[in-house]
C-alpha cells in the first residue's frame, strides 16, 4: 500500500492540464452530453437547436463521413477533425445543409434580435487543431425595436492550440442559417452518428 508521502508526492508532482487540454476536454464533455441527449430522442424530428445533429462533413481525406452538433457557448461546431483519420476539416471537405461554407468580412454589419446577441451565426475552424470559434459582436451601430445592428468580428483571441490570431482570416468559415430544419434523410444522419459513436466520438 503506498504510503501517504509518496501520494503527497504524487500528488504535488502532477502536472497541471494546460489551458489547451481543458478546453478540449470542455468541449468533448459538450459532444458526450449533445450526443447523450440525441440518443434519447433518436426517431424524433431533427431541427436546428442547440444539442442536435444538425448537419454532416465529409473528410475529403478518407471519404469518411462526420456528424456535427450544434453546441452552445463558443464552440458551435466542436472540434471539427475526422474521427477516422483525424484530418482537420478544410475548404476541400464538403459540408451538408445547414452549414454554409462562407468567406466572411470581419467588422461587417449583421441585424439580430436582441435574445439573439450572444449566439452569432458565423463560425470560423482553425485550420491547426480544429476547434470551432463563435463570432462575437463588437459594437451596436444602432438599435431599432427588438433587433440590434451590431459590428461583429472574431476578437484578439488566440485558438486554444496556440494558433496566432493574425492568421484567423486564412480559416475556414461558416454560416450556420438561423431556424432551419435538417434537409435530407434523418434517418442517414443517425446512422452517420451511429457510426461515428463506434469509432470513438463519445470516449
Amino acid at each position: 500500500m503506498p504510503s501517504l508521502t509518496s501520494l503527497l508526492h504524487k500528488l504535488l508532482c502532477t502536472p497541471k492540464p494546460s489551458a489547451r487540454d481543458q478546453a478540449y476536454a470542455h468541449i468533448a464533455s459538450l459532444e458526450r452530453q449533445a450526443i447523450a441527449d440525441l440518443q434519447s430522442a433518436l426517431h424524433t424530428v431533427l431541427s436546428h437547436t442547440s444539442g442536435q445533429l444538425t448537419s454532416t462533413w465529409t473528410c475529403h481525406a478518407c471519404t469518411y463521413r462526420n456528424a456535427i452538433i450544434l453546441l452552445p457557448g463558443e464552440h458551435p461546431l466542436g472540434i471539427l477533425s475526422c474521427k477516422y483519420c483525424a484530418h482537420v476539416c478544410c475548404d476541400s471537405c464538403s459540408t451538408n445543409s445547414p452549414l454554409l461554407k462562407t468567406y466572411y468580412t470581419e467588422g461587417a454589419e449583421l441585424r439580430l434580435r436582441d435574445r439573439d446577441y450572444g449566439e452569432l451565426p458565423y463560425v470560423v475552424v482553425c485550420r491547426e487543431c480544429g476547434v470551432s470559434w463563435r463570432a462575437v459582436a463588437t459594437s451596436v451601430v444602432e438599435k431599432e425595436g427588438d433587433r440590434e445592428l451590431v459590428n461583429w468580428g472574431f476578437g484578439k483571441r488566440k485558438c486554444v492550440c496556440g494558433a496566432r490570431p493574425s492568421i484567423w482570416k486564412s480559416w475556414i468559415g461558416f454560416r450556420v442559417r438561423e431556424g432551419q430544419r435538417v434537409e435530407g434523410d434523418t434517418g442517414a444522419l443517425l446512422s452517420v452518428l451511429t457510426e461515428n459513436l463506434k469509432r470513438g466520438v463519445a470516449e
